[in-house]
């Protein structure tokens, strides 16, 4: 499918953008989905990062936590935390 540019496109006299992101499909194909740049995000004031096998996560006013996600993908073990204590 080609792609549109749909930013001369309107919609009540405003501009329609184009979305952000990235395509999901491979994913959800059962392929990889390679990605080089980390992934942030943010809702209702919670916030994260990841990239690779680390998330980096902070609940409303909270610190921040850090996971591997492929060794703790329940994210139990706050990598940050054990940090601290040394």
């Amino acid at each position: 499918m080609a792609h549109r540019n749909f930013t001369s496109l309107l919609f009540k006299g405003h501009e329609i953008l184009p979305m952000e992101g990235g395509r999901l499909l491979p994913l959800l194909q059962g392929k990889p989905l390679p990605r080089e740049d980390p992934l942030f995000f943010e809702h209702q004031g919670n916030r994260g990062a990841r990239q690779g096998k680390r998330k980096l996560v902070a609940l409303k006013r909270m610190p921040w936590q850090l996971y591997d996600m492929q060794a703790d993908h329940t994210e139990l073990n706050n990598l940050r935390r054990n940090d601290l204590k040394k």
